[in-house]
């Protein structure tokens, strides 16, 4: 059963909005004053400031370039919506974020790319709301865009300090891998193998579960590699792992068998 859409209500109800090209600049000036009032009873004002973003980027009245210009200026305030306590705000910029990124397309990876580490952050947080509209934000940012930078920066949570953001952090990778396509993989197998080093002595058995899961999937493209990751961390410590892997990398541990497949590769 697919889970029900946490951002989908805000998503649909955003239109395009024209506007004056040559007011580009004093629209996001306005919206960056709005962002800016932190007063608790003004949310709804900011709720409609961030969803104006979204609905001018829709209209496309000037090039995806200068737009985007113009929302790195206020990314800072961005951020701070992301720290909100308001669960609707930070539902709100969860669903922006994902409005941009559709119509936007590669020009909103620097953007989102400043603000990722302040949604990570959220993942911790006990408002359950919150958790899921971050955690819908960043899972489909991260599969749509495909993004090496952005993947680079969940492998640099693989040893953070909050069991809860390491088990989020390797869920996404998780995801990554039986999501992207083989070229966008092998890009970053490298660090796949890295952050898996890492996450296989993590003592969260959660994360354990989704790297055997990473194993497995990137194993069904580079059976060779991973097959040769997996003699390096063949220990007791990992027999739980290693022991319950397909019968295709079990067989390619065997260092002729994986000799010869590297030579057909």
């Amino acid at each position: 059963m697919t889970q029900e859409s946490t951002l989908q209500p805000i998503i649909s109800i955003i239109e395009p909005i024209t506007y004056n090209p040559s007011q580009l600049d004093f629209e996001f000036r306005s919206i960056s004053l709005v962002l800016k009032d932190q007063q608790p009873d003004h949310w709804e004002l900011r709720e409609n400031a961030l969803i104006k973003i979204a609905g001018m980027a829709m209209s496309h009245t000037v090039q995806d370039e200068e737009f985007c210009k113009q929302l790195r200026a206020i990314r800072g305030s961005l951020v701070t919506q992301i720290e909100d306590v308001k669960p609707q705000i930070v539902r709100a910029v969860s669903a922006v974020c994902l409005v941009l990124s559709r119509e936007l397309k590669s020009n909103f990876e620097s953007t989102f790319e400043y603000i990722l580490p302040s949604f990570i952050k959220q993942l911790a947080v006990r408002v359950q709301t919150t958790k899921d509209s971050v955690n819908e934000c960043i899972k489909t940012m991260i599969i749509t865009q495909q993004s090496d930078r952005l993947l680079k920066i969940l492998f640099s949570y693989s040893k953070d300090r909050d069991k809860v953001v390491r088990v989020k952090i390797s869920e996404f990778i998780d995801s990554v891998s039986g999501e992207w396509n083989k070229e966008s993989l092998q890009r970053n197998l490298k660090d796949f193998i890295a952050y898996l080093r890492i996450a296989i002595n993590d003592g969260d058995s959660n994360v354990r579960a989704h790297v055997r899961s990473i194993i497995v999937r990137l194993g069904e493209n580079f059976p060779a590699g991973i097959a040769q990751f997996c003699q390096s961390i063949n220990t007791a410590h990992n027999k739980d792992i290693i022991k319950t892997l397909p019968d295709n990398i079990l067989e390619l541990m065997n260092p002729e068998l994986l000799s010869k497949q590297q030579q057909q590769q």
